[in-house]
């Protein structure tokens, strides 16, 4: 990851706390959780197999979206 996203990665998590310590964060991105973007829409859908244990994952009918600031920049930055 570059510098200035490094930057930006830090000063989101202070603004609040992660029950899964951040693991996105890690340099080498071993373990981001799975989302897809809608398209044209700034919403990501959870696609994880249990998307109900994540305190960022908010169910809407049958589709849970992610509401992870730290995920969401993610993804848009590396697009993955």
């Amino acid at each position: 990851m570059d510098d200035n996203l490094l930057l930006v990665l830090e000063s989101i998590k202070t603004e609040f706390d992660c029950s899964k310590g951040y693991r996105c964060t890690e340099e080498e991105i071993p373990n981001l959780c799975r989302v897809r973007k809608f398209i044209s829409s700034d919403y990501f859908e959870c696609i994880e197999s249990n998307p109900e244990s994540c305190e960022f994952a908010v169910t809407y009918g049958d589709i849970y979206f992610c509401k992870c600031p730290v995920r969401r920049l993610l993804h848009d930055k590396i697009g993955k």
